[in-house]
């Protein structure tokens, strides 16, 4: 768990207004019509995704505090759900 949130807490980056997002992300139940006809599903922060990245988070927070260890990383992961 703890590297796969290292992970986005390296990929992560802020939008235009100022938010967390993945980049490149991918929606799975939006898309849009591209000029040749497909249709494209690549865009920036889809909701699924961060979903699972603060669940993951999350959850690596409750880890830390039955295990009793890591709470630097704790902290790291505070900046980042708040």
């Amino acid at each position: 768990m703890k590297g796969a949130a290292q992970f986005y807490l390296d990929n992560l980056q802020k939008d235009e207004d100022g938010f967390l997002v993945t980049n490149p992300s991918e929606s799975f139940k939006n898309y849009f019509v591209k000029p040749d006809g497909k249709k494209g599903r690549a865009c920036v922060g889809a909701t699924q995704g961060l979903q699972i990245i603060r669940d993951l988070f999350q959850n690596c927070k409750k880890a830390i505090v039955v295990l009793d260890n890591d709470k630097e990383f704790g902290w790291e992961l505070d900046e980042y759900l708040n």
